[in-house]
């Protein structure tokens, strides 16, 4: 693009002016809350440029993880984020690849709790070994009973 400019002299200057393109890099921050539940770490906000591949948190103490804790630890357990406090929205697993992030705005991923229980093991008297460790784990979801091996007794 020319640009015609007159001078104090009238002589013309011509300046050459970059085409200004009006369309914005779009860098949405990725904001995660604990929903109630307790955050034990420091949250920094992750901003990815949009529609490329982003690896969604998880919940825990190694590097990288958000260290979250549930409302009530005893009977509640980390089970995903949602865009919605109440989990009506889009919803995403902890380490889940989006491959192409779809939101152009900020947006915030709610931690979303499961009801838990703990299964814990009794030999009921027996002395050949050690119970096994209990397992806390969400309410409705399958056991892996380890096996227990016992000794006959002579009499």
């Amino acid at each position: 693009m020319f640009v015609l400019i007159a001078s104090s002299l009238f002589q013309p200057v011509i300046t050459f002016a970059d085409s200004i393109n009006n369309s914005e890099t779009v860098n949405p921050r990725i904001t995660y809350n604990a929903n109630g539940g307790t955050n034990n770490g420091t949250v920094t906000n992750d901003q990815i440029a949009l529609n490329s591949s982003y690896n969604v948190r998880s919940v825990g103490t190694d590097s990288g993880d958000l260290n979250f804790t549930p409302p009530n630890p005893s009977s509640q357990i980390f089970e995903g984020w949602n865009t919605e406090p109440n989990g009506g929205g889009d919803s995403y697993s902890a380490g889940q690849v989006v491959t192409s992030w779809p939101y152009s705005q900020d947006t915030i991923l709610y931690a979303q709790w499961a009801k838990a229980s703990t299964v814990s093991y009794n030999l009921n008297g027996a002395t050949s070994q050690s119970a096994p460790v209990s397992q806390f784990g969400k309410s409705g979801t399958s056991v892996t009973v380890p096996n227990i091996y016992f000794s006959q007794l002579s009499f």
